[in-house]
């Protein structure tokens, strides 16, 4: 079982120390964990940067070399952040542009398991998925994923926003058919005429990455298998 802690708050304009090759054909840039975009957001000025939020939650990564990419015992040095090269015609929104049955889109044809709380603070969430690689038959738009969410507010109002994270394949995407990690966010309920409406992974101010071992959007080696052992990944927001 392997932990990712995410910090909820970057495309990165950082020059990276290391470049790893990954077997797959991804290029991994391993690029000081400061040059991250959201760090330089004027919301985050004077701030202390913390790898694990000390009053809330105190675990260990484990389970290193679970994705391809650092399979062979290789990983980022200390204090810089694995990075995925990326096509740059791939667009990192969910739907472009916004279309009248957004809601439907995201519900029809998908089961949820919810938790919902009133009138509560929420500080994060936690869950365990099995990875699997499932078939996508059509390459054009279709994928399969597994993810964990917190969503608030509503489609029919404008006001929804989410944070999520899984791991998904989407030959669309990533032009192959493995299972590979990622998180999402977004604030106007994935219209993209509004600024900063949000993306995959850290392709835009959202999301602080601070692990040196584990990389968004890399492929995923370990499987679970029907009637065999089986792969978990655990996933937990923060606040």
């Amino acid at each position: 079982m392997v932990l990712l802690l995410l910090s909820v708050c970057g495309i990165s304009g950082g020059v990276p120390v290391l470049i790893i090759e990954s077997p797959d054909g991804d290029l991994i840039d391993c690029v000081n964990i400061m040059d991250q975009p959201s760090l330089k957001s004027p919301r985050l000025k004077d701030h202390v940067f913390q790898e694990t939020p000390s009053d809330r939650v105190k675990t260990e990564e484990n389970g290193f070399g679970w994705q391809l990419w650092n399979s062979k015992g290789i990983r980022c040095p200390h204090g810089t952040i694995p990075i995925r090269r990326f096509d740059k015609n791939t667009s990192h929104t969910k739907y472009e542009p916004l279309v009248p049955n957004a809601a439907d889109r995201a519900t029809k044809g998908h089961e949820y398991a919810t938790a919902q709380i009133k009138g509560q603070p929420v500080y994060g969430t936690k869950a365990s998925l099995n990875v699997w690689s499932p078939i996508v038959e059509s390459p054009d738009d279709d994928f399969s994923l597994a993810q964990i969410w917190l969503v608030s507010g509503q489609y029919e109002d404008n006001t929804l926003n989410t944070i999520e994270a899984g791991w998904q394949v989407y030959p669309n995407r990533y032009h192959d058919h493995q299972p590979r990690l990622f998180t999402y966010w977004t604030r106007c309920i994935f219209d993209q005429k509004k600024k900063n409406t949000g993306c995959y992974s850290i392709r835009c101010v959202g999301f602080v990455h601070v692990s040196n071992t584990i990389a968004l959007e890399a492929a995923i080696t370990r499987l679970s298998t029907f009637g065999g052992d089986q792969f978990v990944i655990t996933l937990q927001l923060l606040e």
